[in-house]
Order: structure tokens, then sequence, then C-alpha cells
């Protein structure tokens, strides 16, 4: 079967279809955090939170473009795989329109992430919340600024052809998260636009937010943009960030999550962090002097790993057949190991980087617990596309890791119960199990999830990780029609 007949493949190239026809703003390029897919326009007010979603998350009137972001690259993919142009194009004419108007005039950053948005009313940033913090936004104007997600090397790329003058003000911005400038100490969160609380000459250091992993965002933006600039206080700025996280290492090496909050410590900071480290590395080339120098950090922080996997053995779930599994959005206070079974492409990215042993491993035991461990998805919940994702992405990794044909049927399997769940015939939902229904106007709806009189086909949401899950469809085609898997495991989640 050719490629352009297998039924993943189909279902995301119709998705697409679907979303560029309907699912973005008005007199926008951009696509719609939240599109009713029943009257097939994207949402510019008011609309239901999903259950497991902060309020504080909730891109409900607007764009987010970092959810966004596997979603183009699925687009630029389709236009390599079909010869059709217009899908690249459409990228290209989102990110020219993105950047004249939507990043802040005052900073340069984007309205994006876990708690920005660009409102298709407003014409520029607001805050996801509605509550609290929207009567914060209207008393002081202040939006909180999060780098959510690893942004690539190729999302740069088009970002700078399309204007370099954003990419280097936007770098420049990161300096906002800075809260000790002697340090660089930073926190998670910086202001995108308003009045900051954080003055980084008096540094108060109240909470301890410097993740590692959102260091390693925020370095390679700066180098990106110092290759391309020649702007010598990027190079300065990245050098200060790195210094501070090598300077407070664990006594073996690894990175802490965070230097002053423990609750933080887990794999995925260290790693993520040597990851942007070492494709900073590759950005910069690496035989420049830049370039070595950070080559030669990343290779320092995954020989503190490849100590400390030393004798290890992979670590598996005690959950089996636990339908919580399932719940991936709902139980963030909740220490279920569905955190750790969400690490596929972090595995498969270190050991296709560094070449150690142990991530391979984990990888193909993980992939093996979930055939046998992982229970059907429950009837009767609502289920959000980013928990089908990780499963899927999970057989589909372990497959590559290890040739079974029995890992590779079980995504297949998990793609079907997707559909069932999600597929309206035209687009995914953003969550399944819910019938969405308005009240007799245009943007006021009320969520039932045994509603009887629903006069849409539910709503599209990208904060439910629907794009994550269209990415992963587009990989499973390619890997069962035996082509070459052009998208890979995911940087994005990193």
């Amino acid at each position: 079967m050719s490629l352009t007949e297998n039924r993943w493949f189909r279902l995301v190239k119709q998705h697409i279809d679907s979303m560029l026809e309907f699912g973005r703003g008005p007199e926008s390029p951009l696509f719609g955090g939240v599109i009713d897919i029943g009257s097939r326009r994207a949402s510019v007010a008011m609309t239901p939170i999903p259950p497991g979603i902060r309020v504080t998350d909730y891109n409900w009137c607007g764009n987010n473009l970092m959810h966004d972001i596997p979603l183009l690259e699925v687009m630029i993919a389709l236009t390599r795989l079909t010869g059709d142009a217009s899908y690249e194009r459409a990228v290209d004419e989102m990110l020219a329109f993105y950047v004249v108007n939507c990043p802040s005039p005052e900073t340069g950053l984007f309205p994006w992430g876990e708690h920005g948005q660009w409102s298709f009313i407003d014409r520029g940033p607001v805050p996801c919340t509605f509550t609290a913090g929207m009567k914060a936004w209207h008393e002081t104007k202040a939006i909180v600024h999060d780098h959510l997600r690893f942004a690539p090397g190729w999302f740069w790329e088009k970002m700078w052809a399309a204007s370099p003058e954003a990419v280097v003000k936007f770098a420049k911005g990161l300096n906002g998260h800075v809260v000790d400038i002697k340090t660089y100490e930073h926190n998670r969160h910086a202001v995108l636009q308003g009045p900051w609380w954080r003055d980084p000459h008096h540094p108060t250091l109240d909470k301890g937010a410097d993740f590692a992993r959102h260091a390693g965002f925020f370095i390679f933006d700066c180098l990106f943009a110092y290759r391309k600039s020649g702007e010598e206080s990027l190079l300065e700025w990245a050098r200060g960030k790195m210094k501070w996280h090598l300077t407070h290492r664990h006594p073996n090496g690894l990175i802490r999550g965070t230097v002053r909050t423990a609750d933080y410590e887990n794999i995925g900071q260290h790693d993520s962090l040597a990851l942007s480290v070492a494709d900073a590395a590759d950005v910069l080339g690496r035989e420049t002097p830049e370039g070595k120098e950070f080559a030669a950090y990343a290779e320092e922080l995954f020989d503190a790993r490849r100590r400390a996997c030393q004798g290890l053995a992979p670590r598996l779930p005690d959950c089996p057949n636990d339908p919580r599994l399932w719940l991936n959005g709902y139980t963030r206070k909740n220490k279920l190991p569905e955190r750790e079974l969400d690490q596929a492409n972090l595995l498969r990215l270190v050991f296709d980087r560094a070449g150690i042993k142990w991530y391979a491993d984990q990888l193909a035991e993980l992939g093996q617990w979930h055939l046998q461990n992982l229970p059907s998805p429950p009837a009767n919940v609502p289920l959000m596309p980013r928990a089908f994702h990780q499963h899927i992405e999970m057989f589909l990794l372990s497959h590559q890791m290890t040739g079974k044909a029995e890992l590779l049927a079980a995504a297949d399997q998990l793609a079907n119960d997707a559909e069932k769940k999600l597929w309206t015939g035209a687009m995914l939902r953003g969550i399944s199990n819910i019938n969405y229904y308005g009240s007799g106007t245009n943007y006021e709806f009320f969520c039932d999830e045994w509603a009887t009189d629903a006069s849409t086909d539910g709503l599209y949401h990208s904060v439910t990780g629907t794009p994550l899950l269209v990415r992963t469809l587009l990989q499973l085609a390619l890997v069962q029609e035996g082509q070459r898997d052009v998208l890979g495991p995911d940087p994005h989640r990193r």
C-alpha cells in the first residue's frame, strides 16, 4: 500500500486540510487554540475548559504558537511527502504574520506557552486565565511569559526568514527570566509585558524555579540568534546561564532540576538541558570555537549520565492495568508513574545523541511493559489526545528500537481507539466523551458528557495535545509503509 492510501496518513491530511479551511482566526492566518468543529469557526470568546486543564493554561480566544509547533512540522512534512507546496507556504504565511503582529512590543517575547495567548479580537497578547489573573491584567497589564516547550532549529530558521529582528529581540527578551543579574539564576516565568515583580539587581529569590530544562531552551534560542546575528551579548548570556547550572550540580555531576527546590529533581531536567546544549553546538558549528565550547558542555553532561547509569537496570512502573494511566493531564498532583511513561521521546533522543545503552534498554522494556500492562481506554471517561499520543509514541519508538512487530501492531490498535473517541470525520476533537452545545448565541458553550441536544461535533483544543497526536499518527503511517521517519522522536516536549 502506498503512503497516500494509508488510513493514518489520510486522517492526518484531512485534519490539516480542515484546520486550513476553517481552523484559523478571523482576519488571521493563525490557528485557533479552540475550534468549534460543528460551526466551523475558531473561538474568539469563552468556551468550556476541558476537564484536567488548569484555567491558567487555557487558550480560549486566540492562538498559542507553542502548541502549534508540531502541527507546523507536520505541514512542512506534508509538502515534502506530497509535493503540494501549499502546506509549507501556509506555515510561512503564519509566521510572517506572527512576527509582525504578535510579539510584545515591550519585550519582544511571544504570547505562547502555559499562560499567554494572542487574542483574535483584541489583536494582541492576553493572559490565558479569565479569573483573578484577568483582573490583574486589567489593573496592571502584566502577562506572564512561559517558554513551555523546546522550539527546534527548523522553527527558528523559519522565524529568521520572516524577521531577523524579531528573533534577536526575542532572544534578548529572555533576559527578563533572570532574577539575579550576578548569577544568572532564572525563573521559568517572566513578564511578557507590563510590570514585573522581580528586580534582578536586588534579588529576593523567594522561589526556586530555575528549571534546568527551561535553561536549555533559553540557551538554544540565544545561541541560534547569536549565530545568525553575531550579537556577542547573546553568547555571553548563554555562557552565564550555563555556568549557573554547572556550578550547582550534584556531587555525581548531574544537574539539579532546580537549584533551590528539591521537589523538581528528576531525570528529565538534566537530559533536556544536555540535549538543548548539544543542539546549540550543532547550530554554532562544531568546528567553531563557540561550537566546540558548548559541545564540550553537552558531552560533560552526557558523561555524568553515563556514569550514573552504569549497572542500572531499567525502571518499570508498579501499576499494571491501572486505568488511571489514561488520565494524562488530570492528575497533576498525583505521583502515578504516567509521568515516567511519557518519556519515550527523551529516551530515544538521548540514546541517538549519546549512545547510552541504558536509554535503549529502558525504552525497549517500557514498550514491553506497555504491551503487557496497559489497559484499554476506559469507557465513559473524557480522554485527552495527549494520553493517546504518549502511549502510541511509546509503542512506536520502542518498535523502532527493537524491531518487534507486536509493538507496531499495538500502536496501530491505539490509533484505532483514538479514532473512535476523537475523530469527527473532518478533524480530531480536543477531548473525548463530551458533547458541547450552544446556548443560543454564537460564542457561548456548555459541556455535558451526557448531553443529548448536542449542536456541534465537539471542540478542538490545542492545549490537550491534539497537535502531538497528529504528529505521531503521521510517524505511524510512515513506519507502517516502510518509509523514512522524516519526523523522528519529538524534541518539542523534551
